[in-house]
């Protein structure tokens, strides 16, 4: 995987970061997060929509992906050969928690709208946590809640009808563009993934889903 280093790409991977608000509640002042910036992670091109950004398998990287505008799925193989939606990632999000120190990385990270990312490599994750337990206290509270969230789904979501799956997601979903700003205060929630996914995501059959999302529209 190539990266680069243009002035342009490191202009873009400041704002909205969710790495850098981590950075400021584990009391690192501004030119230490420049530091971390500039030593710690590595900008890459941006990628458009569709392109894979990691791999599942042995030899796969083991890094976070900070997104710093755009959206991500993550997709893994059923028993069956199957693709299975196992998580979506908005702008201000990190995906990868699950890769770190795992034997094999089980799942894909895919583009679904024209992204930038800026990646922290596992090696340089535990470097700045070794040398920051403030860091590494923040790192660990939103790992902590990464895995909370996906229990609940897994635990609960089985249960639900299709209505209140739906319900349950976009309420989810809103309450992260919330989060991240990502809205522009407008009340709508922008849905970069395709209803194929949503679908598979929540486990329902396709034309479900869309009767769902038509008796909510009326």
């Amino acid at each position: 995987m190539s990266y680069e280093n243009s002035s342009r790409i490191r202009t873009h991977r400041c704002p909205q970061c969710s790495l850098r608000d981590l950075c400021i509640r584990a009391g690192f002042d501004d030119a230490e997060i420049n530091y971390i910036g500039e030593e710690y992670t590595r900008a890459h091109r941006p990628y458009e929509k569709g392109e894979r950004i990691s791999r599942f398998g042995k030899s796969a990287a083991r890094s976070l992906y900070i997104i710093k505008s755009g959206a991500i799925k993550t997709e893994a193989i059923n028993q069956d050969g199957q693709p299975r939606v196992t998580g979506f990632y908005l702008t201000g999000e990190i995906v990868g928690f699950e890769t770190l120190g795992a034997e094999d990385v089980l799942s894909d990270a895919i583009t679904l709208t024209r992204t930038w990312i800026c990646e922290l490599p596992s090696t340089r994750l535990e470097s700045l946590c070794s040398s920051s337990p403030p860091f590494q206290s923040q790192v660990l509270q939103i790992m902590s809640r990464e895995i909370h969230r996906r229990e609940h789904e897994l635990v609960i979501s089985p249960q639900l009808t299709a209505n209140e799956k739906v319900t349950q997601f976009l309420g989810h979903l809103y309450r992260r563009t919330q989060l991240h700003r990502t809205d522009s205060g407008t009340g709508r929630i922008n849905l970069p993934m395709r209803k194929g996914d949503i679908a598979r995501y929540l486990g329902l059959d396709p034309s479900t889903l869309s009767r769902v999302l038509a008796n909510f529209e009326k």
